[in-house]
Parts: C-alpha cells; sequence; structure tokens
C-alpha cells in the first residue's frame, strides 16, 4: 500500500497506527523492497490502549483485543457538528451573512426580533465506524463496537468450526453477529474470511439469524456509510 502511495506521489502524510510491540514487524514491511520514498510516512506506535488521535473533525481510540499476539480495535468518531434547521431560519427571516453572525456570536437581530443560536440550530451527533479484525470475543471488541454506525468485523469461521475459530483466536459470524447486537451497532459487515469456504451467502444466513442488518464484504462490493437522522 505504501509503495502505492508513494507511486501516486500523494502529498498528504499517511499516518500509520501500529501495536508499538509490532514496530518491529511494521518496519520488515515498510522497507522490504528497494524503491525511493518521496511520500511522508508517519508512525504511530501504540503503547496502550486509549485515544491515539484527537483533531477537529475526529477522534481515534484503539481498544487491546485477544489474539495470539497483541493486536488493537479501532473505533473512528466524528465530532458532533453544529447544524441550522433551514425552516426556522427562513421563518425569522435569516440568511447569508446573518447566519454566520448568529453562528459566532450566539445571537442576531432581524428587525424588532432578537434569535439566539440555539433556538435554530442542533447538535448531530457524529458517526463512528469500528473495525474489529483478529480476535476472539473479547470486552475491548464490545468497547470499540459500541453504538457505531458501521462495525466492520471479522468472521473467519462459521459456527460448525468453532473449535477452528476458538483455537487460532478468531470469530465465527454467529460471534460477529451477537456483537453487534450486544454492542447496539447500525450495521454490520463481515469480512476476513477463511479460504475453506466458497460461499459468503452462509457467513450472512448465520449471522443474519441474530442481526438482520448484516452483509459479507467481496471484491467490488460497496456499502454506503449511512448517516443517522438528526436529533
Amino acid at each position: 500500500m505504501l509503495m502505492r502511495l508513494n507511486l501516486d506521489k500523494i502529498e498528504h502524510p499517511v499516518h500509520c497506527y501500529y501495536p508499538a510491540s509490532g514496530e518491529h514487524y511494521f518496519r520488515r514491511l515498510r522497507y522490504s523492497t528497494s524503491y525511493r520514498e518521496c511520500i511522508e510516512v508517519v508512525e504511530h506506535p501504540i503503547a496502550q490502549p486509549g485515544v491515539v488521535e484527537e483533531g477537529d473533525r475526529f477522534l481515534i481510540e484503539a481498544f487491546s483485543l485477544s489474539h495470539g499476539i497483541e493486536n488493537l480495535a479501532f473505533r473512528i468518531t466524528q465530532k458532533e457538528v453544529l447544524r441550522f434547521d433551514k425552516k426556522k431560519l427562513i421563518e425569522r427571516n435569516i440568511s447569508g451573512s446573518l447566519v454566520k453572525t448568529l453562528e459566532k456570536e450566539g445571537k442576531v437581530r432581524v428587525g424588532s426580533q432578537d434569535t439566539y443560536l440555539p433556538e435554530v440550530s442542533f447538535l448531530q451527533k457524529g458517526e463512528t465506524f469500528s473495525i474489529v479484525i483478529d480476535t476472539l470475543p473479547c470486552q475491548g471488541a464490545l468497547e470499540a463496537s459500541r453504538n457505531a454506525t458501521l462495525l466492520l468485523c471479522e468472521s473467519t469461521y462459521l459456527e460448525r468450526h468453532h473449535h477452528l475459530a476458538k483455537k487460532y483466536f478468531h470469530m465465527t459470524a454467529r460471534e460477529a453477529a451477537e456483537l453487534a447486537k450486544k454492542a447496539g451497532v447500525e450495521q454490520l459487515i463481515l469480512t476476513h474470511f477463511s479460504a475453506r469456504y466458497s460461499n459468503l451467502n452462509e457467513f450472512e444466513e448465520e449471522a443474519r439469524a441474530i442481526f438482520p442488518n448484516t452483509f459479507a464484504a467481496d471484491d467490488l462490493k460497496v456499502f454506503p456509510f449511512l448517516k443517522r437522522r438528526a436529533s
């Protein structure tokens, strides 16, 4: 991936997050072949779970998983965004630069009427994308998935091979669905399937018996990131 981005000569920094204990593995992959690096790669070795990045728009958190080696789940949450009720703005004849004034100063006067920001606006809750790969069901997976808009979750095995899932520290489609239901997510996308299976519909069927809004990821499939209704 880094080589591809390098060939494309992208101009923005590339941020890479990984467990600090696996830094030598990351370095081996990054420098596994000879090429002229012209992109800016910013490494973020994570020594402990928690908040790993926070900006004006997003919060990124890491959670410990249960696998054969140290592994992390990630949760990316949009910050709350101020939204205006267009109908209320029209009713009060507020438009153009008056909207900017209202947002900046908290109130605006049109004619003899004062309008305060909370009267015509609301905070839209940010969406959350969670990714849980390579793990047994565990508390970290649950916390990373809590109330996510979309959960991308491993389901390496079907329930009939539960013994293999347990042996190799993976989940079944049923366990992924149970996680999604318990965490209160809106949509579950299954991925990371064992090559022993040729029919991905089986994964959807197994999971949907518990969590109906489930889909199996596959090459070239696209899943819209659905937004919650404003509240």
